[in-house]
């Protein structure tokens, strides 16, 4: 309305009554009726017409006002079916015959407003509320850049305007402004009532067995359905994420390291499988022990060559050949074992709900519950498993086996499995080469494909379902003699779209995602671990002859440090800060910096096959062959 009223130039200014409102409604003109605007006939600029609104008005407001350019009186507006707005707030549209008349613009004498407020002083309003000098039954609200006062006449809005002291608590009135009518206000009177709300009345105003009440006196109910971390909607939260983890927009944890790819099938704990992730980067957003102390060590009944992984909630997980997973707590503790019935030296995989993958090579998988170290399901695979198992973004769990000279299942080939999170199988593919290819190391997953480096040397792709993919011939395009050792211990490592690998006798490659060589980088050591990435792309590895290694991300030689004993099972992990940790078969395990100087090394009473994981705090965890679990830190 107010609108309506700004761009108005001047006003028709009349005597008359207020009908249905006032209390002289016989149409008689008293010197204390309102004047009103006929707005059915005005123009917008004064031509010298009898309905053109002056520039002038006069301030005798007693009877009428003259109108400099309107010849003489105006008469009285019709208003006998005028359709005004005159609802309470004047927004209502009601025709109300003879009984109601529309809402007209008041303007202050002298054309001035009086102390800012063109409805105070001399107008006698005061705005937004239902009085003035002489009838309380009008409401009036001031027109903004004007000097108008703009009058609603409406009836209606009496039942709106409380007069505390009437004796009726009506809308508007509360008991904490108007005791006289509402009463006084009394918590625990089951009605919860202003200025009542949940922090000053629980009893009345209380938010139920779910919500919570919040500083400005409103309930708010949590929601975190389908969500793990992040703002609740009432500012607590649903939940952090674990180290390594942030969270995302959905609200779920993810790991914060890029070149990981998809993690959404793993569980958001420090190091879910052995190198990390599905790229199998091996490098954490965790700074690991910079001291090396020895908290504690947990002994299992045989050899370690599993490499430990850490859950969530800070449990270790680690296979022993002395036929039992362990589940091992922050402290040292035993939480479960499961008895497997054959060594065990594959390494866990932890699913998104915190399931426990892991193989043995009695041939067997196992989904483990994380709580009690019961059996979800069982997978009968035939042929030992040895590899660590990887999950993907809907769950399924992707491995592969092989049969080795100290497990007496003899020859037969090593397929790739999928398995769903139901243990049912999604598809076998068999490597190319004959009876006796299989898979040592772990596979990696890419967004289109799984890479695998069997014991053919070549590496081999394939879909995510299952259909043969792209293979490259590390062997022949080197050259190499045939009957050359080339059986790699080592997992493929995808990094920013590139595949990393060694294979014995020949040396580190890094080729395209599409088989295309980016560099080549000669080493005639007989074997190689896995491959873990610093965060400057740089590439670290061990080898057989007891070296670590570092080649920069163009396949130069950088530095090299060299261990008491190979160093070919024990795949680096790297930390926040770059430290290398990494074991040998030297009986010890080492923190090197990025340049291979060494930070601190510990001796361990057997070989180190098993590879480091790095928890939340930054404990180093590792397996060794005197059948223990170690733990360093600060």
């Amino acid at each position: 309305m107010a609108k309506r009223w700004a761009t108005m130039v001047g006003v028709v200014v009349v005597v008359g009554t207020v009908f249905g409102c006032g209390e002289n409604d016989s149409g008689g003109t008293t010197t204390n009726d309102v004047a009103m605007v006929d707005t059915a006939n005005t123009d917008s600029a004064a031509d010298g017409q009898g309905n053109d609104m002056g520039a002038d008005v006069g301030t005798d407001v007693g009877t009428t006002v003259d109108v400099a350019d309107a010849g003489g009186d105006v008469p009285v507006a019709d208003t006998s079916d005028m359709g005004a707005d005159i609802g309470a707030d004047g927004a209502s549209p009601v025709d109300g015959g003879d009984t109601e008349l529309a809402d007209v613009a008041w303007m202050c004498p002298e054309n001035q407003p009086q102390n800012g407020d063109p409805c105070s002083g001399d107008c006698g309003y005061e705005p937004n509320r239902c009085c003035n000098k002489t009838d309380d039954k009008i409401r009036c609200e001031c027109v903004a850049g004007t000097f108008f006062c703009y009058v609603h006449y409406d009836c209606a809005a009496i039942a709106v305007c409380p007069v505390c002291g009437d004796g009726q608590c009506t809308a508007g009135e509360t008991c904490a402004d108007c005791e006289q009518d509402c009463g006084f206000c009394s918590c625990g009177d089951g009605v919860c009532e202003a200025p009542e709300d949940c922090n000053l009345c629980q009893s009345d105003c209380g938010c139920g067995d779910n919500g919570l009440c919040m500083a400005d006196g409103q309930c708010c109910t949590p929601d975190c359905d389908g969500i793990e971390c992040g703002n609740d909607g009432c500012g607590g939260s649903c939940g952090s994420c674990g180290a390594n983890h942030i969270c995302n927009e959905g609200g779920q944890c993810e790991l914060s390291i890029g070149e990981c790819g998809d993690t959404s099938g793993l569980e958001a704990g420090p190091w879910p499988m052995r190198g990390l992730c599905p790229t199998r980067i091996g490098r954490t957003s965790v700074v690991g022990s910079q001291a090396g102390k020895k908290k504690w060590e947990y002994t299992t009944g045989g050899p370690v060559y599993s490499s430990p992984v850490v859950a969530k909630d800070g449990t270790i997980i680690i296979g022993s050949d002395d036929q039992f997973v362990h589940a091992v707590t922050a402290s040292g503790q035993k939480k479960w074992t499961v008895f497997t019935g054959a060594k065990v030296r594959s390494s866990a995989a932890i699913g998104a709900d915190g399931t426990i993958y892991i193989g043995s090579t009695n041939g067997t998988v196992y989904a483990i519950d994380p709580e009690d170290g019961s059996q979800k399901w069982t997978f009968p695979a035939d042929q030992p498993v040895v590899t660590s198992p990887v999950v993907g973004p809907d769950g399924t769990v992707y491995f592969g086996y092989v049969s080795t000279d100290d497990i007496d299942k003899g020859d037969s080939p090593g397929p790739l499995r999928a398995l769903g999170k139901d243990g049912k199988v999604k598809f076998t593919s068999y490597f190319p080469g004959g009876d006796s290819v299989g898979l040592y190391g772990g596979c990696a997953l890419g967004e289109n494909f799984i890479y695998t480096l069997p014991t053919s040397g070549n590496l081999v792709t394939w879909t995510l379902g299952g259909a043969s993919g792209f293979s490259y011939d590390a062997k022949n395009s080197l050259n190499q003699n045939q009957d050359n050792q080339f059986e790699p211990q080592t997992s493929v490592v995808l990094d920013n779209g590139s595949v990393v690998f060694g294979a014995g006798s020949v040396g580190i490659r890094k080729i395209t995602t599409n088989a295309t060589q980016e560099f080549f980088f000669p080493d005639d050591s007989d074997q190689f671990s896995s491959i873990a990435v610093l965060s400057d792309g740089s590439l670290v590895y061990g080898n057989k002859k007891g070296e670590v290694r570092v080649i920069d991300k163009f396949g130069f030689g950088q530095y090299l440090y060299k261990t008491g004993g190979p160093v070919v099972w024990s795949a680096p992990a790297v930390g926040g800060d770059d430290t290398i940790y990494i074991g040998s078969e030297d009986k010890s395990i080492y923190a090197l910096s990025p340049k291979l100087v060494v930070k601190w090394s510990q001796p361990i009473g057997g070989k180190v096959y098993s590879s480091a994981a790095i928890g939340a705090d930054g404990t180093i965890y590792v397996g060794s062959t005197d059948g223990k679990l170690y733990a360093f830190g600060d």
